[in-house]
């Protein structure tokens, strides 16, 4: 019962009162619209793109082999990158630079606090984030419709040129570390093959398959006939009538065979000796070959990607000149400054009518 009483007694009081919140009412509405139509009118323009997978850009995409599988859209690592980079100082000086916006701003570039400053503005009329389908917004507001679309335009094409750097440098290192790796591999080849001419030249040995089927069938050739040519010669010796010419010639053509067959003889010891090392040497040069071939091969894959066009971001839409003004919300702002207005008149009245009659005088100086 004494709620609804209280109650009552409140809505009395404003009844009494209404004329005086209607006309505080009314001058915050007329307030409100006037300083609303003061305020100056911004635009804003939006730009949406999704993170680009750095595989679309690797090696492998450009040269698959294999089962590897390209991946066109980032993770959730790559859309972070993406935002930082979207937040970063180092986009936000390049846009204020590059649309000189200290002037824009009208703010003193010299000032003591000119840094600061710009930095705090531009802040608020610059907006990133992601929506619930992983697309990144990058959103600007000006009063200049057409300067706000181009500054998000202009972050988004920065956005994505400071990703490819970071992409870049890491085909950078890469291509450096596989360059410096051919070098070495170059000059260990030098000495391999400096290495198996020499021992070629020691041993005798210029073609492994050939020579190891040619030399025993040389020097089996020759031992056989140096063994039918001495005896030949015994047979023409204890034969009557065969001339001395004849024989000194046979003895003669018996020790030629006889010098080939020791020679023959030194040819393969050689090449029983070296066989082995050059065996393993000559593998070792063209495994080493062949590794600094696959080398080369991917080094010329790796620059190719490296020069090649490429983007970190994919496009969804482009940011267009508005031509809707995004703020000041005028009905907004009347509406909340009237409500606000009620609020506080109403809360004012009741403290009023309330302790109207409260002697504060004594209050105050009661002990």
């Amino acid at each position: 019962m004494e709620k609804r009483d209280s109650l009552l007694g409140g809505l009395r009081i404003l009844a009494k009162w209404r004329m005086q919140i209607i006309y505080i009412c009314g001058a915050a509405a007329l307030g409100s619209v006037i300083i609303s139509l003061l305020l100056p009118i911004y635009y804003k323009s939006s730009t949406t793109f999704l993170a680009a997978s750095p595989d679309r850009i690797s090696v492998e995409a450009y040269f698959p082999s294999g089962s590897f599988k390209t991946y066109y859209y980032g993770t959730g690592e790559d859309i972070d990158r993406i935002l930082t980079l979207a937040e970063s100082g180092e986009l936000t000086d390049f846009l204020i630079d590059s649309f000189n916006l200290y002037q824009h701003y009208d703010i003193d570039p010299n000032g003591l606090e000119a840094s600061h400053k710009i930095q705090e503005k531009f802040s608020k009329l610059y907006n990133v984030k992601k929506d619930k389908r992983d697309a990144i917004i990058v959103s600007v507001e000006d009063q200049d419709q057409e300067l706000a679309a181009a500054i998000a335009n202009a972050a988004r094409d920065r956005i994505d040129f400071l990703a490819m750097q970071m992409i870049r440098a890491s085909q950078k290192r890469e291509l450096n570390t596989l360059e410096n790796n051919i070098e070495q591999k170059e000059a260990r080849l030098r000495v391999l093959g400096d290495t198996l001419q020499v021992l070629r030249e020691k041993y005798g040995i210029y073609n492994m398959q050939a020579q190891t089927e040619l030399l025993p069938a040389q020097y089996s050739s020759a031992e056989a006939n140096l063994t039918r040519e001495q005896a030949k010669l015994e047979a023409m010796k204890t034969t009557q009538g065969i001339r001395k010419d004849t024989i000194r010639l046979t003895e003669t053509r018996v020790e030629g065979i006889k010098k080939e067959v020791e020679l023959l003889k030194n040819k393969l010891k050689l090449f029983n000796e070296g066989s082995a090392f050059v065996d393993i040497l000559h593998k070792q040069y063209l495994e080493a070959n062949q590794s600094l071939g696959d080398d080369v091969e991917h080094l010329k894959k790796l620059e190719a990607t490296y020069n090649a066009e490429g983007s970190a971001l994919i496009l969804v839409e482009k940011a267009k000149v508005p031509v809707v003004k995004s703020w000041p919300k005028r009905s907004i702002l009347v509406i909340g400054a009237v409500f606000v207005t009620f609020i506080f008149t109403v809360f004012g009245i009741l403290l009023f009518e309330t302790y109207q009659d409260v002697n504060w005088k004594e209050v105050l100086n009661a002990k």
